[in-house]
């Protein structure tokens, strides 16, 4: 072990770090832990931790705790105390190069200084923060030690007074007890997050997807992504909506404050090349964002969120006849009457079946009674009217949230599944439900047609063929690391089977990592994308099996086009 000097004059530190970040129980610190399975404070102890690889030498008088109540050698997240000091563990996916994971929600950052750290044979980063309580009254320093081995980044961390600036003797003493070892290499292969923020599969090839302001189309399954943003578009634009409606057709829509407007982007050739159009407001002001939705290639509607207080959602539907070219406004919420008369009731998501049936999801606590979850319009959005869904036998004393418009499942089909959150009267998470409501006439009338608990992110192939993910605690109840299961219907809801994960899916829950999407575009071949455990990046599987089993897939920007 070799200490190696590098702060300003008097800040010395130990060369011998890696895992971890601070999470600490009073004291002033981050959140109290919820312990579970640990090692009590006595003699010398050992932790073994083939999944990570790493093996930890706890120094008597020491307890170890996890948070996620696992046992120690089963999971990276811990927390280390004796009577008077708190060294915390933490562990996420890849190298990020930063600390792993942040409780800034109740406590701010005043300084932060980072420099390289050379230890147990690898490189990694010190930081050093002076933090504060949101309210100011108490000022404390953190050292975090950051470094990537076997695939993931570890942080090691703890807290010390402002005033200190020298590492603390007990902290090199818990960091000299580290050792790596040999990882379980399937664990680690699901090492390095990626950028994709939501994908959008065409076919069994193409698809597009959105990755931190960058619009990517794929012609290898997910493999390989090329960058297609409009030349001249800003890497990072300020909000972006898009509809990818076939391997060549997409529009983007991107805030514009210099035109107090929205500007529409169209492609017709897979990206290669984009139109440019500014939206013909009528109105004064900024915009906050909007909706975009086509039915075909030339008919699409377009909502603006124009500048507006806290207690309304004002909002402007504009729609074209020529694939975005010309834009014209056919309703505005001002002026919106209880029967609908005067055009748009709010702003929100939408969606059309084709020129004349659309569908505007209700906002709870409008000034509206009553309280409609879901609107209709039949005359392509110059008025709206209020929609009745009937609530199930057995879910009386709730009421229910729409949260994603209606899917068809074929330009101007009969056939459409409209999922809907029932929201108990009791606010128990435990009791929340998906209700699934069906339509055979084009979306007119909506009949319960089945229900799954919870919510999750689902993918609706045709009339017949869903699947819809539901997260699960685990065996000790707590809500980390969330496991779950995919369930599959075949019969349009009337009987699902969970498909308990396998492969690298199971890997990666494993690893505390969430579904974030499911997309399906034959009854074999889907995509799911997982957000990592840090909520830094993401990680891309495919199955090709109707969801049995996945893969991982090594989705890859094109290097020539980073910037």
């Amino acid at each position: 072990m070799t200490v190696k000097a590098f702060f300003p004059t008097g800040f010395t530190v130990l060369s011998m770090v890696l895992l971890g970040l601070l999470f600490q129980a009073g004291c002033g610190g981050p959140g109290a832990v919820k312990t579970g399975s640990g090692i009590p404070a006595g003699q010398e102890a050992t932790v073994v931790n083939e999944k990570y690889g790493f093996q930890l030498v706890v120094p008597a008088g020491w307890r170890v705790s996890t948070r996620d109540g696992r046992e120690a050698a089963a999971t990276a997240d811990l927390f280390l105390n004796n009577e008077d000091e708190y060294v915390a563990v933490r562990v996420g996916a890849g190298g990020n190069g930063g600390i792993v994971a942040d409780d800034a929600n109740n406590f701010r950052t005043l300084r932060s200084t980072k420099e390289p750290f050379t230890a147990l044979g690898g490189e990694g980063i010190l930081f050093r923060q002076v933090r504060s309580t949101a309210a100011g009254t108490k000022n404390w320093a953190e050292y975090h030690f950051v470094t990537t081995q076997n695939g993931f980044t570890f942080d090691i961390s703890t807290e010390v007074a402002e005033e200190q600036e020298t590492l603390p003797a007990y902290f090199q003493e818990i960091l000299s007890g580290w050792q790596w070892r040999a990882p379980d290499a399937s664990l680690a292969a699901l090492g390095t997050p990626g950028e994709l923020g939501s994908i959008d599969m065409i076919n069994e090839t193409h698809g597009w997807a959105l990755a931190k302001g960058k619009v990517l189309r794929t012609e290898d399954g997910g493999k390989k992504w090329e960058i297609v943003i409009p030349t001249g578009l800003a890497s990072n634009p300020w909000g972006i909506e898009s509809e990818f409606y076939d391997v060549d057709h997409a529009w983007l829509v991107i805030r514009n404050d210099d035109v107090a407007s929205e500007v529409v982007f169209h492609t017709a050739d897979g990206g290669q090349t984009w139109v440019e159009n500014t939206l013909p407001r009528g109105g004064n002001g900024l915009v906050y964002g909007g909706w975009l939705d086509f039915v075909d290639r030339e008919r699409g509607w377009l909502m603006v969120v124009p500048e507006h207080g806290m207690s309304s959602r004002p909002g402007e539907l504009y729609r074209t006849s020529d694939g975005g070219e010309h834009w014209s406004e056919v309703a505005s919420s001002e002026g919106f009457g209880p029967s609908g008369e005067n055009g748009l009731p709010f702003s929100g998501p939408f969606s059309f079946r084709d020129a004349r049936s659309g569908w505007l999801l209700g906002l709870q606590g409008a000034g509206f009674a009553p309280d409609y979850p879901l609107y209709l319009t039949e005359d392509g959005g110059r008025t709206w009217r209020p929609q009745d869904l009937p609530l199930p036998s057995g879910r009386a004393g709730g009421k229910l949230d729409v949260n994603a418009p209606p899917e068809f499942f074929q330009a101007g089909g009969q056939d459409g599944v409209l999922p809907v959150v029932f929201v108990p009267q009791s606010g128990k998470t435990s009791d929340y439900a998906t209700i699934f409501y069906t339509t055979v006439d084009g979306g007119r009338t909506w009949q319960a047609r089945s229900s799954l608990p919870g919510t999750g992110p689902a993918s609706y192939l045709t009339a017949r063929n869903w699947w819809a993910w539901r997260d699960e605690a685990d065996a000790a109840g707590l809500a980390a690391p969330v496991l779950g299961k995919l369930n599959r219907t075949t019969d349009g809801g009337e009987n699902w089977t969970a498909l308990t994960p396998a492969g690298d899916l199971a890997r990666a829950l494993d690893k505390g990592e969430k579904v974030r999407q499911l997309d399906f575009v034959t009854e074999k071949m889907g995509w799911l994308l997982l957000e990592t455990a840090d909520g830094r990046g993401t990680e891309l599987l495919r199955t090709t099996d109707g969801g049995a089993t996945w893969r991982l897939v090594q989705a890859d920007i094109d290097p020539s086009q980073r910037e």
